[in-house]
């Protein structure tokens, strides 16, 4: 390579950089309730409390990354604010992926390299989950290195095998994805070692670390909670049709996967047919799998992740990798092919682009005509960044730590923030949180659509809070609404307006005209 080339890709490789760094500063101002959820537990286990929801209750798990609830607990013993340190790791995930992919040795080329990098870039997930304090980022650079290392099979060492099965094993622990990742890439050396292309010493030391730490997270899973599976799974993705799960699924890959991916998925798996390596057909098959999985569970909730596609995250490395390694070739060929390629490239960038340019216009309230855009997102990082530094507390927050003795119930549909500011006991309407709930039918088709009226309301909480607009009617008045009205009032689930019809809440609770939000129920007697 020339210097003019080497200068050449170093700039390119700035020039990721600096644009994956202009996306999280746009974005770093979000925070996302669910992340708050963590929290909570990290508080609790910081505490003493142990890894539970309510303080003195039976164990649920209502998280969805041990790691992460690891992370809280520490940075809360430590006296940081763990929204800023899952933002720190978010944002530091981020740009070691960017640099796992141009700093890479002999697995890819230059171009690749820059290709794989700019694919990543332009993915609007990555900084926006980056920066929202959720871990689904945090998964990628240990993905990324496994990716573009085992395009260089013949290269491992023992101990590269040995760091493989540990990557693999915190991927289980991060991310419940990350186990189709262990068992993934397990299978793929486990059939090497069927045909003698590796000794029994590197297959122990790749599963040995893998098993025994996994081992380890399922069998304290069922020691203390009772379940192999988290308690988010079933409030999630059970009890509900299979045809209503797979619409939902069919129509968040439709409308999150196809135009985001799609493009550069259908290079990726075009080059994973072509390429002989044996990783190659394992990439196929996460390739595959991935939106399959994303179906079989019934996509995710819009209204609670309305960016991006959450779920297909942990895919995007290998998108990115095997996207660029067909790019490359493309790029080699006739005039045809380069135009093609380079029409590929043109789509993708004014897809996501508009994508993140939509994203960014519904955080700052900003449209088409707003001045001072640049300012605007200035001054909302340096406002966050000073929250960060001396967070306060929502006004709903105050007002329950003033209203609910700390033995009382509140109910609540967003389970994150107040939560976790007000320490107060907490019944997750929606089930996150709550092992009854999870284990009801879903009365309609969709995510975070379980609920128990009649449960809720027999526990007596002293506040219950909901997504409904109160204004200009009595409690009273609720029973002799039709769907269609409180449908009007927000009242969107099929539980919510059983609650609101409920005999029980005209009786016993009044409308909050005290309270900072509208749509909350205070019980008139203690």
């Amino acid at each position: 390579m020339t210097s003019i080339h080497k200068l050449a890709v170093i700039g390119a490789a700035i020039a990721c950089l600096s644009v994956l760094g202009i996306e999280l500063l746009t974005v770093f101002p979000t925070m996302l309730d669910d992340a708050f959820i963590t929290f909570r537990y990290g508080y609790n286990l910081a505490n003493g409390l142990g890894l539970v929801w309510n303080s003195g209750e039976a164990p649920v798990e209502g998280y969805t990354s041990t790691f992460a609830v690891i992370v809280a607990a520490l940075s809360i013993k430590a006296g940081i604010y763990p929204l800023f340190t899952a933002k720190l790791v978010g944002v530091g995930c981020a740009l070691t992926t960017v640099l796992i992919f141009l700093v890479c040795g002999n697995a890819l080329r230059a171009r690749e390299r820059l290709l794989a990098a700019m694919l990543l870039v332009m993915s609007p997930d990555v900084a926006y989950y980056a920066a929202s304090g959720m871990e689904n980022c945090w998964p990628l650079p240990a993905i990324a290195y496994l990716v573009v290392r085992h395009l260089e099979l013949e290269t491992f060492t023992p101990v590269t095998y040995a760091v493989i099965g540990c990557l693999l094993a915190v991927l289980c622990y991060v991310r419940p994805e990350g186990h189709l990742f262990a068992l993934g890439f397990a299978a793929l050396h486990m059939w090497r070692y069927t045909n003698a292309q590796l000794s029994r010493r590197d297959l122990l030391l790749l599963l040995a670390p893998l098993l025994l730490l996994v081992g380890t997270l399922h069998i304290a899973r069922y020691v203390w909670y009772g379940d192999l599976l988290p308690n988010t799974y079933y409030a999630k993705h059970t009890g509900g049709r299979l045809a209503d799960t797979l619409v939902t699924g069919t129509s968040y890959l439709g409308a999150k996967f196809v135009p985001i991916y799609g493009p550069v998925w259908v290079l990726a798996v075009l080059f994973c047919l072509t390429d002989l390596r044996s990783s190659s057909a394992l990439y196929l098959a996460l390739l595959t799998t991935f939106p399959v999985y994303v179906l079989a569970v019934g996509g995710d909730d819009e209204s609670a992740f309305p960016a991006g596609a959450r779920l297909l995250i942990p895919i995007i490395p290998v998108i990115c990798v095997c996207g660029a390694k067909c790019l490359s070739v493309a790029l080699k060929r006739p005039w045809p092919f380069l135009a093609g390629t380079l029409a590929v490239m043109s789509v993708v960038a004014s897809i996501n682009g508009l994508w993140y340019l939509n994203t960014i216009k519904a955080m700052y309230g900003l449209n088409s005509l707003s001045a001072g855009i640049r300012q605007q997102v200035v001054t909302g990082s340096r406002h966050h960044l000073r929250f960060l530094m001396m967070p306060g507390e929502l006004a709903l927050s105050r007002y329950l730590e003033k209203t609910v003795r700390p033995d009382e119930f509140v109910a609540l549909p967003w389970t994150g923030r107040v939560p976790f500011e007000t320490h107060l006991p907490t019944i997750d309407l929606l089930g996150l949180n709550d092992r009854h709930i999870a284990q009801t039918r879903k009365p309609q088709r969709g995510i975070d659509v379980k609920y128990d009226a009649t449960y809720v309301l027999e526990r007596r909480p002293r506040v219950i809070c909901e997504n409904v607009r109160t204004q200009g009617i009595e409690i009273a008045d609720f029973g002799s609404l039709t769907d269609a009205e409180l449908f009007a009032r927000g009242a969107f689930k099929a539980g919510q307006r059983e609650l609101f019809r409920s005999p029980i809440l005209a009786l016993e609770y009044r409308i909050d005209t005290n309270a900072p939000v509208e749509g909350c129920f205070r019980r008139l007697r203690p």
